[in-house]
């Protein structure tokens, strides 16, 4: 068991074009815990150090304000940074990296999106990748 990092580093950006476009194609698994859905898959790469990557997108569609667009993204990066630590042990002793994306959806006739919302669905997330990958590997 590694000692706990509460970062969020570069390297745990999902960045490349060829990764975020074979995440899409045919994507393993997802779910959605509201307000965010989540879609992940194995990284295909080996050369891999980071046991998870992730990429974050709020639709410019359906939040029009940058501002509401930057809050939500930066809530959902403190959200990761602090509860990654619930899958990282997982993956590390599986030798295992998995490639994640959270993309917010917005609820029809429901309050604003609150941080406590997001940290909610966040746990809820990492922990049923935490699930599938404990179970099944």
């Amino acid at each position: 068991m590694l000692p706990i990092s509460y970062t969020f580093t570069k390297a745990e950006r999902l960045c490349s074009p060829k990764l975020i476009s074979y995440l899409f194609k045919k994507p393993n698994h997802s779910c959605f815990c509201s307000p965010i859905r989540a879609i992940w898959k194995l990284n295909p790469t080996e050369a891999t150090t980071i046991p998870l990557q992730i990429l974050i997108s709020v639709p410019k569609k359906q939040y029009k304000k940058a501002v509401d667009r930057n809050y939500l993204k930066r809530c959902i990066r403190e959200a990761f940074r602090l509860h990654k630590h619930i899958v990282y042990d997982t993956l590390i002793t599986n030798n295992q990296s998995i490639i994640l994306t959270c993309v917010v959806q917005k609820l029809v006739d429901k309050p604003p999106i609150t941080y406590q919302s997001i940290e909610t669905s966040m746990v809820d997330i990492l922990t049923s990748i935490h699930k599938h990958y404990y179970i099944s590997h």
